[in-house]
């Protein structure tokens, strides 16, 4: 009864059509990484629009051949957190194209690979990102990741929600 009875609140607490979300960005030498710098936002707990209001900058060397990858994942209070979505950003387009400040929505997309290795790759809308990226300098990158809209979760199969009873909840977890 206790293990039925911890299935329901997590299902309940992963599956209610919302996001615990949370943004990672990162910036590295080609859109594919390897990624050299990320900060992180706090998590926004259930919503689908979220706001982050959230401000960082990166100072970098030579920023113009650098790509920004942002991701927005859902919060799992198991450690499983799963990407709602990611839209990769070239700074030199920035730079150029936009004259060193881009402030505009961006669709954000999931790679789902539902076959496993063997199966062709399909891409998922996963919500769209507001976001302010300014280049006042050339080696310092000002960002403001504002807020989200139409996020849009991951269902959790059976066996995701017993690894996260079986994990333990992240509140449970100690430093050694």
């Amino acid at each position: 009864e206790v293990f039925h009875g911890l299935y329901r609140q997590v299902a309940k607490a992963e599956s209610g059509g919302s996001v615990d979300g949370f943004v990672s960005v990162m910036i590295g030498p080609t859109s594919h990484g390897p990624w050299h710098a990320s900060k992180t936002t706090d998590m926004v707990p259930d919503s689908t629009k979220p706001v982050w209001n959230h401000k960082t900058s990166f100072m970098e060397q030579d920023l113009g051949i650098l790509w920004m990858r942002v991701t927005v994942y859902d919060w799992d209070q198991c450690g499983l957190d799963q990407e709602v979505g990611e839209v990769t950003i070239s700074i030199q387009d920035v730079m150029v194209l936009h004259k060193g400040l881009l402030h505009t929505w961006h669709q954000l997309h999931r790679i789902r690979n539902p076959g496993g290795r063997a199966s062709p790759e399909k891409r998922e809308f996963g919500g769209n990102i507001h976001l302010r990226i300014e280049l006042p300098l050339p080696t310092k990158l000002n960002m403001e990741i504002i807020e989200g809209s139409d996020l849009a979760p991951l269902e959790r199969d059976a066996k995701e929600l017993a690894d996260c009873l079986f994990a333990g909840s992240r509140a449970d977890w100690t430093d050694v």
